[in-house]
């Protein structure tokens, strides 16, 4: 059953023959498998699992094929023919950088990101206009889309991509690693590869922003200092602190009342924080907007603040 496929390719004169050293190609094959399921993880989390296969071409080339595996083969086959799993396998390939289809508003996947950046340590991150936006040391800027700032700048998707597309090139007779796919190609060579290393890991802040978020009600805590557990509506639980004094106050008073699935309309403060597994968000409710009772009860229950 294909998907959406990319090639990689190497090139040089270990490659004259049509032929490449087992030892050489594996560990860049497997690497490649690696980074594609970090660049998944940080996209969809566990709503989709891709595998990796390959099958040959000739002239040094491997087409790379990104299959969808379902709970069952009933399940697989009817999301295959529909499309909903094909078109994240697209979008997630997309926001790699290898493909060119639907690229998105800011027009540029992870790798072309990462070669932008050119190995460079960002001073600032902050959200502008929905993008994402890197600022220098040296003043300059470059607006990317939120999803292909956390692939680039997750530490498992780096790793990977160093032993995909640099560490082939200290071999001898390879002189570059050529990802290619819908309309997109990435050539990286012994001139390039230094933007493809992986950086060291430091933990910092990056990220400081304040914008509206909806969350619905997993499991509160009225204990000072717990956490809330709350989804953010992509299928992953989030824990969250409350800050706002008069929404905890109107609680300890008994005179809000509560039950799995509400939705809260909130203020909050997000921050962002490169760390050793990647960038996360650490979210923060400054003030509760409005509480929107789950069911039946959202029209006698409707509270704003």
């Amino acid at each position: 059953m294909s998907g959406p496929s990319f090639r990689i390719k190497f090139d040089g004169p270990a490659l004259q023959d049509h032929e490449i050293d087992v030892a050489d190609l594996a560990p860049a094959l497997v690497a490649l498998g690696q980074m594609v399921k970090a660049a998944n993880r940080v996209v969809n989390g566990e709503a989709l699992e891709v595998s990796v296969r390959v099958r040959t071409v000739g002239d040094g080339s491997f087409w790379v094929e990104l299959t969808v595996r379902a709970q069952s083969a009933y399940a697989a086959v009817r999301d295959f023919l529909v499309g909903p799993d094909v078109d994240a396998v697209l979008k997630l390939i997309t926001i790699i950088g290898l493909s060119g289809a639907g690229a998105g508003i800011a027009g540029k996947g992870a790798l072309a990101l990462i070669r932008q950046i050119r190995g460079r340590r960002p001073k600032r991150l902050g959200r502008h206009g929905g993008l994402i936006r890197i600022e220098f040391d040296d003043d300059t800027q470059i607006e990317v889309e939120e999803a292909t700032a956390r692939v680039a700048f997750d530490s498992e998707f780096r790793t990977a991509l160093e032993r995909v597309a640099v560490e082939p090139l200290n071999q001898p007779g390879i002189d570059a690693i050529v990802l290619e796919g819908d309309g997109i190609e990435e050539k990286i060579t012994q001139e390039t590869a230094g933007s493809f290393l992986a950086p060291p890991i430091v933990e910092d802040g990056l990220i400081e922003t304040r914008h509206t978020k909806v969350f619905s009600i997993i499991d509160l805590s009225f204990k000072p200092g717990k956490k809330w557990r709350l989804s953010d509506g992509h299928g992953r639980a989030t824990l969250v602190d409350v800050e706002d004094a008069a929404f905890i106050s109107r609680i300890e008073n008994s005179e809000i009342a509560f039950a799995k699935g509400d939705i809260l309309v909130c203020d909050v403060r997000e921050t962002a924080r490169q760390t050793a597994k990647g960038l996360r968000a650490d979210y923060a409710i400054v003030r509760v907007i409005e509480h929107r009772a789950a069911g039946a009860r959202t029209q006698q229950s409707r509270l704003a603040f």
